[in-house]
């Protein structure tokens, strides 16, 4: 699995054009020797971006374990993506609102304070399904905020004075809300670009942290011409989860969201254990 991984990653920066001022690195845990090292380039004149979702946050249910054996990680995608996807919103928006998340690895929090103590730019962004997102973001943002707050991370809470502001406009507008870039109806590249714009600020350093090697490549991109380095990891953690799901939690789970209500696998455990699945 870790070599498909590597090979995959190596794949995709074959059109990423590598330039002095840029390098892309993987890792598979924040105690790696490359995650160690990296935290030795930040410094005051530092931005680091961390995405949330897969990176610092995954859903607690072993439904979603991300591994090519588990087609049913993407059920809840797959619903977003489909023909009926507006019939299927108000179960998505209230599994959005029940599903209890975990933190990837533990070490997150005391990564993130490494991280703060060198640069006053540490900050989360959060890519949203546009599908979803038009009636749910401010939801989306209050309870992400919450929910990693609850977990100890807290990122740059003001940038410019302000704790939130609109850094786009579009159908529904990318935000920064409380330390975190939430991408709206638009795309990562697009906010993140349109943020360093509006705010003017000028890192000699940008570190970008992503669970997925396109996404820092399409982060990239735009970015060529301007005069600082670049440092795109590919935290590769969410692939090599030891958790295996068990397709009776499973199926049970994939039935009662289609009814209009989430279980986590400790409930859907116990109702499989005492037969009331079967009503």
């Amino acid at each position: 699995m870790v070599k498909n991984l590597f090979f995959i990653f190596f794949l995709c920066l074959l059109t990423f054009k590598v330039e002095a001022t840029s390098k892309s690195i993987i890792s598979l845990s924040l105690n790696s020797k490359t995650a160690k090292e990296l935290l030795k380039v930040v410094d005051a004149s530092t931005l680091v971006l961390i995405e949330i979702n897969d990176v610092i946050l995954a859903p607690k249910s072993k439904m979603f374990i991300k591994r090519p054996s588990n087609p049913d990680s993407n059920f809840v995608m797959s619903l977003v993506q489909g023909k009926n996807a507006q019939n299927y919103a108000p179960i998505i928006a209230d599994f959005l609102s029940k599903k209890e998340d975990i933190l990837v690895e533990p070490e997150w929090p005391d990564f993130i304070k490494e991280l703060q103590k060198k640069s006053p730019y540490v900050l989360g962004l959060y890519s949203t399904c546009p599908r979803l997102v038009v009636p749910l973001l401010q939801d989306i943002q209050n309870r992400t905020y919450d929910k990693l707050k609850n977990f100890d991370i807290e990122f740059t809470q003001k940038i410019l004075g302000k704790d939130r502001f609109v850094i786009l406009k579009e159908e529904v507008s990318p935000e920064y809300y409380k330390g975190i870039l939430f991408t709206g109806t638009s795309n990562a590249k697009n906010t993140f670009y349109e943020f360093l714009r509006m705010t003017s600020i000028n890192p000699k350093n940008i570190i970008v942290i992503s669970s997925d090697p396109a996404s820092i490549k399409n982060i990239y991109a735009p970015l060529k011409p301007l005069n600082f380095n670049f440092y795109g990891l590919y935290y590769a953690k969410i692939y090599n989860m030891e958790a295996r799901p068990n397709p009776q939690i499973v199926a049970l789970q994939k039935n009662m969201l289609l009814q209009g209500r989430w279980m986590e696998d400790d409930e859907a455990a116990q109702m499989l254990g005492s037969g009331k699945a079967a009503n």
